[in-house]
């Protein structure tokens, strides 16, 4: 169920129903079925970033959740692109096809009220300090290892802005310091952090995943911590920051010490909480953006 923000989402309220039909495509049974869907040309330069899992139902929620996001050259949308695919190999005759055809152009249609929506909204509110001062302080975050407080406030609202203060001092290459703010944009069920974006996360450590996929109750995870998000191919996420995002590497029988982020989490399972779309210094607000505004055919 996805959570409701203070103004509807389009998408949102399509995000259901894609997920029911997209359930009864075959090729989402296993990855070598998908990888001969994404051979047709129109989607296959997505392939190589999809996120890796086993669960078939898992494996549809992070699909949504990566192409609703992703634009050609040609402006046209990966997961538009990908249901007409899907309903070119289910072949034109069945009822099943017509489905898979109809829900790409109300994705297409949604997408666009979305992303004007967004635009206008973004143009309208240009006096942006006010509104950041008024957003409400949900807790904190760690910019390291560890547990904080998360939440002052019942529950956090999907789509909706809160606002952290940082603890700990592993963000600083970023420009992130203790006693600094972040503000957060919860993420809603069906999106999914992209590649280099600074977000708010609880992780499970390192070497202490289950034998078996399942969720895990909040209190065996730790966090939240503030980290720039990365995704190996092999299925590990490298939390940490934008560039130099290695770990330390000695060799100190040769004098020689490689830079990198002593403070770097990898694992293999996190719970986003939001993604970070401003920072507030001990003075003023930053907006060198930690997030860009995403508009229609934006492919980046």
């Amino acid at each position: 169920m996805i959570g409701r923000s203070a103004v509807d989402n389009h998408f949102q309220k399509l995000y259901e129903p894609l997920k029911d039909v997209l359930s009864h495509c075959d090729a989402f049974t296993s990855a070598s079925k998908l990888h001969v869907v994404f051979s047709d040309a129109r989607i296959s330069e997505w392939w190589s970033h999809l996120p890796l899992t086993q669960s078939r139902e898992r494996r549809i929620v992070q699909m949504i959740s990566f192409l609703h996001g992703q634009y050609n050259v040609s402006q046209k949308n990966a997961l538009v692109l990908l249901l007409h695919v899907l309903s070119e190999r289910t072949g034109s005759d069945s009822a099943f096809s017509w489905e898979l055809s109809e829900m790409a152009d109300a994705v297409e249609r949604a997408l666009r009220a979305d992303s004007l929506r967004a635009f206008n909204k973004a143009v309208a509110s240009m006096e942006f300090e006010p509104q950041a001062m008024s957003v409400p302080l949900a807790g904190q975050v760690i910019a390291g290892t560890g547990d904080v407080v998360m939440t002052y406030i019942n529950e956090l609202v999907p789509g909706e802005m809160y606002r952290l203060d940082v603890v700990g001092t592993s963000m600083e290459h970023e420009g992130i310091f203790e006693g600094d703010q972040v503000m957060m944009r919860v993420l809603n069920d069906f999106e999914w952090p992209n590649e280099g974006e600074m977000i708010v996360t609880k992780y499970l450590p390192f070497g202490a995943e289950p034998e078996m996929p399942t969720d895990l109750p909040d209190g065996e995870l730790m966090g939240p911590t503030l980290k720039v998000f990365h995704q190996k191919p092999n299925g590990e996420f490298y939390l940490g920051w934008r560039k130099d995002n290695v770990s330390w590497k000695t060799a100190s029988w040769k004098g020689l010490s490689m830079p990198g982020n002593s403070q770097m989490i990898v694992t293999r399972y996190i719970r986003p909480i939001g993604k970070v779309i401003n920072v507030k210094r001990q003075r003023w607000w930053d907006f060198s953006p930690s997030a860009d505004i995403i508009i229609l055919g934006d492919n980046r």
